[in-house]
């Protein structure tokens, strides 16, 4: 085969590859981190409204079920997080997320201590916090999950004893919802998550503490 035969067989290979390979998509480089950024838990600013609000107020409501509603997602939910939920920033409820079940709307996978029916220390399902007007979930950052999943078992340990909303926050004999998450933290972790150390923990109280971080938030 003298040259030009063998320049224009290369060229002809060269066109018939290139029409007929098989087709590719280039994926950006930044797509897996934007995959990974939206399981992130980022940081939410707490309203300053919240902020302003009243957290020196008995919980008399707490543990009672909300008349609002919010869309609220559990997805970014992890074992030991704390959920609120607020009809109004004086009134609301408060319980611990087990990750050792599965966390949704429709399990049972929150430990809190309930008002109504047996008055005590029990499991709720998720979307009982879709009943309020705003619902949040809470993290306490520098805690490690060893921590974290020690309050949870805290709390559950607890199941059973009594609601009783006049007792101190020493008394780890009887509670109330939001002394429940602030009793965990503070036995398991050392933390105080309670904004103004008065003789009640709020749920506005877990919020509005310098310790807590929002990461999901609805109304």
């Amino acid at each position: 085969m003298n040259l030009s035969k063998l320049i224009a067989a290369l060229v002809a290979a060269a066109v018939t590859a290139a029409i007929f390979a098989p087709a590719t998509l280039a994926v950006p480089a930044r797509a897996k981190s934007q995959r990974h950024r939206a399981s992130e838990r980022l940081e939410i600013p707490k309203d300053p409204a919240a902020l302003a609000a009243s957290n020196t107020d008995m919980p008399h409501d707490a543990g009672l079920p909300g008349d609002g509603s919010n869309n609220l997602q559990f997805d970014l939910f992890r074992d030991g997080d704390i959920i609120l939920g607020f009809d109004a920033w004086t009134v609301g409820h408060a319980g611990v997320l087990d990750g050792t079940r599965n966390i949704s709307a429709y399990t049972y996978c929150v430990w809190s201590a309930i008002k109504s029916g047996a008055a005590c220390v029990t499991l709720e399902q998720g979307g009982k916090y879709r009943h309020y007007d705003w619902a949040f979930g809470l993290y306490v950052p520098g805690t490690t999950l060893a921590q974290r999943s020690a309050a949870r078992r805290f709390v559950s340990y607890q199941a059973g004893e009594p609601y009783v909303l006049a007792s101190a926050k020493t008394d780890f004999t009887r509670w109330y919802c939001s002394k429940l998450p602030w009793a965990g933290y503070k036995s398991q972790a050392s933390r105080d998550l309670d904004s103004n150390g008065g003789y009640w923990v709020t749920p506005a109280d877990l919020y509005n503490d310098a310790e807590t971080r929002v990461f999901a938030a609805a109304n």
